[in-house]
């Protein structure tokens, strides 16, 4: 188990991402998992490789080679949202997050924050304004899955 992070410094190493269509994979893996977060009513409002699980433990304890084979071919990795240190429920968006001002909030890291986060000051944010927000970080997620040297989504040396 790693976070796509470390893993994404590793594999692009051993070009295993185009070998084993490893980006798609990770990118349904995300599209899926944030849209059952969202369909819960909950944001996750830090999505950035080092907030995702991988795992190769879904073949690694097989013994025939044939089933190990179609396995690892049919899911090589999982990956899992994580870190929902940031999270807000639908309840507690509600009553909280949705009466501050965007000025006042500072969640999520930097380089994956969406343009909704810089609203003039007085803007409140809907849950469909933070589930936006959420979907921006994906698309960063997704930018650096496609860019792996880069260290983070704006980083253009």
């Amino acid at each position: 188990m790693s976070s796509l992070e470390k893993f994404l410094q590793y594999v692009h190493i051993n070009e295993a991402l185009d070998k084993f269509a490893l980006r798609e994979k990770i990118a349904g893996e995300m599209v899926a998992g944030l849209a059952h977060l969202h369909d819960l009513g909950i944001v996750h409002q830090d999505i950035k490789p080092a907030n995702v699980l991988v795992s190769t433990q879904n073949y690694c304890s097989l013994e025939d080679r044939q089933e190990l084979e179609h396995v690892f071919q049919a899911r090589p990795i999982i990956c899992k949202l994580a870190d929902f240190g940031e999270s807000q429920s639908t309840i507690n968006q509600t009553s909280n997050v949705c009466r501050m001002v965007t000025s006042n909030i500072v969640i999520g890291t930097p380089a994956y924050r969406a343009p909704e986060l810089f609203r003039p000051n007085g803007s409140k944010l809907s849950l469909e304004d933070l589930k936006a927000v959420d979907v921006w970080a994906l698309g960063m997620l997704l930018f650096v899955i496609i860019n792996p040297d880069l260290k983070y989504p704006s980083q253009f040396d």
